[in-house]
C-alpha cells in the first residue's frame, strides 16, 4: 500500500509525514524501542480506495489474494465487512519474532524496529480461517496448507 503513495508524502526513513505513512518511534511490551507505522489522512484514503478496488474486481468475479499488513482485529474487520457477500480465506502468517527481526535486518531496505513494532500487533485479536508459519514450513507445505483449505471453504 506505501507504494501507491507518491514518495514525497511519505517519510519512510523515521519522523514524521503528515500526510502519508511515516514512522514513530515507541517502546513494545517489553521495553524494547520499536517503529510504528502512522497513515495520515492521504494514506487512510489510499487505504479505503484499495479496499473499494478489490471490491469493484470481485463484483466482477476475478479471483483475488489480497496481501494486506492489518493492525489487528479492527482493520481485519473492515476487510471482512468489504467481502461480507463473498467466500474469503483469511490466512494469517506467522514467524517468531527473532525471524522478523533477522529477516528484517538481512533485507537491508526496512526501518530497524519495525518488525517488532508490527509483531505486537497484527494477530492482536484476529481469528484466522488457517495460519501458515514461514519459518517451521517450506513454501511447498504452506501453499499446501492454504489449497486445501481453499478446497474445504467451497
Amino acid at each position: 500500500m506505501i507504494g501507491f503513495i507518491p514518495e514525497k508524502l511519505n517519510n519512510l526513513v523515521a519522523g514524521p509525514a503528515p500526510l502519508g505513512f511515516s514512522w514513530e518511534k515507541g517502546i513494545d511490551p517489553t521495553g524494547h524501542p520499536i517503529y510504528q507505522l502512522v497513515a495520515g489522512p492521504f494514506a487512510k484514503r489510499i487505504t479505503r480506495s484499495l479496499k473499494d478496488i478489490a471490491l469493484l474486481l470481485a463484483s466482477q468475479m476475478y479471483n483475488l489474494i489480497i496481501d494486506d499488513v492489518a493492525f489487528g482485529a479492527i482493520q481485519v474487520e473492515e476487510w471482512r465487512e468489504v467481502f461480507k457477500d463473498y467466500k474469503v480465506l483469511y490466512v494469517g502468517v506467522i514467524t517468531p519474532l527473532h525471524i522478523l527481526e533477522d529477516r528484517e535486518r538481512t533485507r537491508g531496505d526496512r526501518v530497524l524496529g519495525s518488525a517488532r513494532g508490527q509483531y505486537y500487533q497484527v494477530h492482536e485479536n484476529v481469528s484466522y480461517d488457517i495460519e501458515v508459519d514461514t519459518h517451521s514450513c517450506s513454501v511447498e507445505e504452506n501453499v499446501k496448507k492454504i489449497q486445501m483449505a481453499l478446497k474445504m471453504k467451497n
